[in-house]
């Protein structure tokens, strides 16, 4: 089992998730989250981001965790990019959200960026939330 798969298994059953059922959170099978866990595969950067969300966590902790992300350093966010991870924490629990929170963790871009990324996620998933920045 590779590291990464190691860490997916064991933060899925510190979730009390089944393979089955974070497939399902995730948008992928089981026969995928099965390869991912026992090493055969590596996932991209848009599924290590849907399985984040579906875990309740971060991409960079499960990188962090599996030894794949090392820093000797915390670069803090940018200002605009801190303020909107600030307003996140203040809406209600729910997909945007979390997709929002990791496309900050993951990205740190600017502020535009960030916002832009956020209002592609919600269109997609015809989400009627509205920004309120």
């Amino acid at each position: 089992m590779g590291k990464f798969g190691q860490v997916l298994r064991e933060i899925r059953t510190e979730r009390g998730l089944t393979q089955g059922q974070l497939a399902y959170k995730a948008r992928t099978s089981g026969e995928y989250i099965s390869m991912l866990e026992s090493g055969r595969r590596i996932p991209g950067t848009r599924l290590l981001i849907r399985l984040a969300i579906a875990l309740g966590t971060t991409p960079d902790y499960m990188l962090r965790r599996a030894g794949m992300l090392k820093t000797n350093s915390h670069t803090p966010l940018e200002p605009e990019v801190q303020r909107i991870a600030d307003l996140l924490a203040s809406w209600p629990e729910g997909q945007l959200k979390n997709q929002a929170r990791a496309i900050i963790i993951t990205t740190g871009e600017t502020l535009e960026h960030v916002l832009g990324m956020i209002k592609e996620e919600a269109e997609k998933e015809g989400c009627d939330d509205q920004l309120a920045i």
